[in-house]
């Protein structure tokens, strides 16, 4: 959780902030949706948006990073997401 919270990640059209209480919030084209983010018990970084599907679509990835400025989510095995690698900024960066 530490090399997410108080951070930004941007790419294309979204950016999401990771609150350094575990709370998420993300802008993707002009909706911004909200959401909670933890570590699970296989060192996993989980969260739940909570305005898709009342909160019940879990996702969880493995997480690797360059120097703290760039990550890569990895889904879990099972699951049909990609992987995903997008910048990291200090802060909120985009006032979400």
């Amino acid at each position: 959780m530490d090399l997410l919270a108080d951070k930004t990640g941007v790419g294309g059209s979204y950016s999401l902030y990771y609150d350094p209480d575990g709370k998420e919030k993300g802008r993707w084209g002009g909706f911004v949706y909200t959401g909670k983010y933890y570590v699970n018990d296989k060192g996993h970084f989980c969260n739940v948006w909570l305005d898709w599907d009342k909160g019940k679509q879990e996702g969880c990835w493995s997480v690797s990073h360059k120097s703290g400025k760039e990550v890569k989510f990895e889904p879990e095995s099972g699951r049909a997401d990609k992987p995903v690698t997008f910048p990291l900024k200090e802060g909120n960066a985009h006032n979400l």
